[in-house]
């Protein structure tokens, strides 16, 4: 369902913005990204950064000395979701839109003005929107994901498996079942009633998919077209793959057990299907990351049929 808006030009101001940026161990993106708020047309009123570093940024508030930055420093526990709900007990009281950015994100020069904008005339059953990244060009689904409930032609699609199609190269504003969680805005007084799930440790992998889902039950989710940024993702081969692997498996079984519509049937048959494209892919490619994936969705799997349901620890991590 595609939504229709007003096109105005004109500068939004209406509503407040603040960004909650989680980071660790990229000094460099973020600074990336700070450059590129700084180049915005229409500044955000905060700019929280929750740092779970090594070796802390602290002094790039004062770095970005033009920019309305708050720098917190969170070492004790980094795990993705603990950073976001610490930056939204950071929130001033006037803020009425929060941002949520990955730290290896990059905005278009005019990406909060045109997200500024949506707000401005988004229906009050609207919760949260997202930016639309330029560099993920869509692809298709292929006869096989679609067989094993993996994907689906649909954009922003959550299917009874669990699993979900891709927000990608939509032209027009379209209504979705998720958004990406790097590179979302939600209005502010939902976070009263919904907050991130905490049991999804270190990189948080479906943390987004869990919590966009639950908003998306009582509010509408949108798919902005024209407020664009740049997702320079760190590749799986960065962290570890076979960990990686592990936590596929183990946190989308979390997420379907949490939402009783969806088919813990399905989504053992779509596991079925992702281990076996994963397999395909390492032969493919001779690339020993994506053997290590396909390996860790095995031991996955099998730690399930052991009835081992715990959450992976934040050693579990790709960042």
């Amino acid at each position: 369902m595609t939504i229709g808006r007003s096109r105005s030009d004109r500068p939004a101001k209406r509503f407040s913005l603040a960004l909650i940026i989680p980071t660790k161990n990229r000094p460099e993106q973020i600074r990336d990204l700070l450059r590129s708020c700084g180049r915005q047309t229409v500044l955000p009123q905060k700019i929280l950064i929750v740092d779970g570093s090594r070796s802390p940024l602290a002094g790039i508030d004062g770095e970005f000395s033009s920019l309305p930055v708050q720098y917190i420093r969170n070492s004790k526990d980094t795990s993705t979701t603990i950073q976001k709900n610490i930056g939204l007990r950071h929130l001033p009281p006037e803020i009425d839109l929060v941002g949520f950015l990955d730290d290896d994100i990059v905005l278009s020069d005019d990406a909060l003005k045109k997200m500024l904008r949506f707000w401005n005339t988004a229906p009050l059953a609207v919760g949260g929107a997202s930016f639309r990244i330029a560099n993920d060009l869509p692809t298709s689904e292929g006869c096989l994901r679609e067989l094993f409930q993996v994907g689906s032609k649909k954009i922003g699609e959550v299917l009874a498996s669990g699993f979900t199609s891709r927000i990608a190269g939509h032209p027009r504003d379209v209504e979705v079942q998720w958004l990406p969680g790097g590179a979302s805005v939600w209005r502010r007084p939902l976070f009263k009633e919904f907050q991130f799930d905490e049991a999804f440790r270190g990189y948080g992998y479906l943390e987004d998919l869990d919590f966009s889902y639950r908003v998306g039950k009582k509010f509408r989710l949108v798919a902005v077209s024209d407020a664009k940024v740049v997702h320079y993702g760190t590749p799986v081969k960065s962290g570890d793959p076979f960990a990686f692997g592990v936590t596929q498996v183990l946190n989308r079984h979390y997420f379907v057990s949490k939402n009783r519509e969806l088919s813990k049937g399905l989504f053992l048959w779509a596991s079925v299907g992702n281990v076996l494209m994963n397999l395909v892919m390492s032969l493919k490619t001779r690339h020993l990351s994506f053997l290590r994936v396909f390996l860790g969705n095995i031991w996955g799997m099998i730690t399930l049929a052991l009835k081992n349901r715990s959450m992976p620890s934040p050693a579990h991590e790709v960042r």
